[in-house]
C-alpha cells in the first residue's frame, strides 16, 4: 500500500484506536502538516526520523520498498516481575550512571545498560506512583511527547513528558495539565532518560 493508504488506515483504527490528524500527530510527536500531506498524497514518503517515530509509537517495523509500504508488528513480551528480566534495580537517581554490563536483557529492543528504577518520592499523575518501578534504557532516543525521568542540576527530580521548543530549550509537561509546564534550557539537565516500561506491584 502507499503511505497515503497507510496513514488513512492508521487514522481509521488499524492499531485499535481512531485518530484525527492532530491526534495522530501528537501521539507520534510530529507536525500535523506531515500527517496531512501524507494522507492527502501530497508527500510520497516521510523522512527516516518520522518513520522511526511511527515505528516506536505503534511497536512495528516498517518495510518501504518498490512494492509499497508494509509492516510487521513487534510482539512485546508481557512483563510480570522485574526479577525475571535480569535487570538491576536502583533506588536513587544518583545511581543512574552506573553501568550494568553483567546483566543480560531479555527484551530484544533494550540495550545491555537497561535497568529498573524504584519510584519513591516522585510521581506522574495516576500513571506512575510511589512503589512502582520504571524500566530505563539509556541508549534509547528521546522524541517529542515521550515520557521521561529527569534530574536537573539543581537536584530536582521529576517525571514529565518532553517537547523540544528549539535547539536549546525544552518544555516538560504533564499531559492532564494538572501542573504548569516547565520551560528550561537543556544545559540545566543533569540526567534525562526515556521511560520504556512501567511495573506496578500487585
Amino acid at each position: 500500500m502507499t503511505w497515503q493508504e497507510f496513514i488513512t488506515k492508521i487514522e481509521s483504527g488499524l492499531f485499535g484506536e481512531r485518530f484525527s490528524d492532530i491526534e495522530l500527530a501528537n501521539k507520534i510527536g510530529i507536525r500535523r502538516e506531515t500527517i496531512y500531506y501524507l494522507r492527502e498524497g501530497k508527500s510520497i514518503k516521510p523522512q527516516a526520523a518520522t518513520i522511526r517515530q511511527i515505528e516506536n509509537t505503534f511497536n512495528i517495523k516498517i518495510i518501504n520498498d518498490k512494492s509499497g509500504v508494509t509492516f510487521n508488528q513487534i510482539k512485546l513480551p508481557e512483563l510480570e516481575q522485574p526479577k525475571d528480566l535480569l535487570y538491576p534495580v536502583y533506588n536513587q537517581m544518583s545511581m543512574l550512571k552506573v553501568r550494568a554490563e553483567e546483566y543480560l536483557p531479555s527484551l530484544s529492543f533494550c540495550s545491555v545498560e537497561s535497568f529498573w528504577l524504584n519510584i519513591i518520592t516522585i510521581s506522574y499523575g495516576n500513571l506512575i506512583k510511589s512503589g512502582d518501578k520504571i524500566l530505563i534504557d539509556p541508549k534509547r532516543e528521546i522524541y517529542n511527547h515521550d515520557l521521561v525521568i529527569v534530574k536537573l542540576i539543581t537536584g530536582s527530580e521529576m517525571i514529565r513528558k518532553i517537547y523540544n521548543l528549539d535547539p536549546n530549550r525544552i518544555m516538560l509537561y504533564i499531559e492532564d495539565c494538572s501542573e504548569n509546564p516547565l520551560i528550561i534550557d537543556k544545559n540545566e539537565i543533569e540526567i534525562m532518560y526515556r521511560i520504556i516500561r512501567i511495573f506496578k506491584p500487585i
